[in-house]
């Protein structure tokens, strides 16, 4: 039996909801972890590193997967069009983040920022791929 529009809808709602509980929690167990394991100026290294790619990943949002939500008949050549954009959007970001992991690290006189950068670079073009 199919499902209704609504019932769509509903369920589309209630798992979207529920991935979102999910990573945030695995942030907070993760934030939690750190604040553990190191010292508070390590964590602040950490939290710089990681502004420089919230922020990129901020300004960078084209919101394709919130368009492929919406749209009921989205065929697979859309679906494969997202996913090859949100590839090649964290590939850009990244090479921007390594670019500049010098620069950044230079700003903030931090020299161990620019490892972590590196770091950050690669996590996110494996988490474009998701």
């Amino acid at each position: 039996m199919s499902k209704s529009l609504g019932e769509k809808i509903i369920s589309g709602t209630i798992w979207t909801v529920l991935m979102r509980v999910s990573i945030r929690s695995l942030g907070i167990i993760s934030i939690i972890i750190l604040a553990r394991l190191l010292v508070p100026e390590d964590y602040g290294v950490i939290a710089k590193a990681v502004l420089l790619g919230g922020f990129l990943e901020l300004i960078t949002q084209f919101g394709f997967s919130v368009a492929l939500i919406k749209n009921i008949n989205a065929s697979f050549d859309e679906y494969n069009t997202v996913w090859t954009l949100t590839i090649i959007r964290a590939l850009v970001l990244s090479l921007l983040m390594a670019g500049g992991a010098i620069y950044i690290s230079e700003y903030f006189n931090e020299p161990r920022i620019e490892e972590l950068i590196y770091c950050y670079a690669v996590a996110n073009i494996l988490k474009g791929f998701y």
